[in-house]
């Protein structure tokens, strides 16, 4: 509404990865901001299906992985569910112990992530996508899930978009989303984060440069406090939950 509102034109492409969220009533409340923005358009990504497609998905596999071990501190338990997605030799190899202390060793040197990068930069964006985009020619692409899922069709329309020199965007949609997801695409030139703690996340393990970031807030709980009243006084709710209103909360 903001972007129509300063004479922006906006189109949404929706990725089917789960058919229930991409039809029937999922779907009304855009039909009814339609009647609203007549110029609104929304349709359905393309999906990658080229031979290359195997090797691009193995890269982000590894970075991701790679990553979850390069950083101080990381979730145990985030790291270790990413190793179902490695390749099978892999997984071979990190269920022996002497074995798995030589591989992290070598899948956290620098050589790793500058091959792995060699193959995400060296193979083209999908022609199919990028001549979509072209057909298109818009000032910028967002990108609101960044790289959530092992196959985001969004990934290949930021890789898409960068090669024709268009800008692109990913504001972080989650909480946990930059220290438990995939690894964010190279091609952004921004990242719009919610507070000083995502912008160290974001350094962390994305190695996002300071001239990209942008601390907004989290705008995805702005309706709460814009649309919402409190539905009695902080005394009132205290007193419920048998809490006493002069401490701090």
């Amino acid at each position: 509404r903001s972007l129509f509102l300063r004479g922006h034109r906006v189109r949404v492409s929706f990725e089917r990865i789960e058919e229930n969220w991409t039809r029937g009533a999922y779907l009304e409340h855009l039909k009814e901001f339609q009647k609203e923005y007549p110029e609104f358009v929304y349709d359905f990504s393309q999906v990658r299906r080229d031979r290359l497609v195997k090797i691009l998905l193995l890269v982000r596999i590894m970075l991701t992985y790679r990553r979850f071990l390069c950083v101080p501190g990381q979730s145990t338990y985030y790291r270790d569910r990413y190793i179902t997605y490695l390749p099978f030799a892999l997984k071979i190899a990190l269920g022996i112990p002497l074995l798995s202390l030589l591989t992290k060793s070598f899948l956290k040197s620098s050589v790793v992530e500058k091959i792995l990068l060699f193959f995400e930069y060296k193979v083209p964006p999908y022609a199919p996508i990028r001549e979509e985009i072209e057909r298109m020619n818009p000032d910028v692409v967002i990108s609101s899930a960044g790289n959530l899922i092992l196959s985001s069709a969004d990934v290949e329309y930021i890789k898409a978009a960068a090669s024709l020199g268009i800008p692109t965007i990913f504001p972080v949609i989650s909480w946990d989303y930059l220290a438990t997801k995939g690894i964010l695409p190279p091609y952004l030139n921004e990242v719009l984060v919610w507070n000083k703690a995502q912008l160290k996340e974001a350094k962390e393990h994305h190695h996002v440069p300071d001239a990209c970031m942008h601390v907004t807030g989290a705008p995805y709980f702005d309706d709460w406090f814009t649309a919402h009243k409190p539905s009695m006084t902080r005394k009132e709710f205290c007193a419920l939950h048998k809490l006493r209103a002069e401490d701090p909360i």
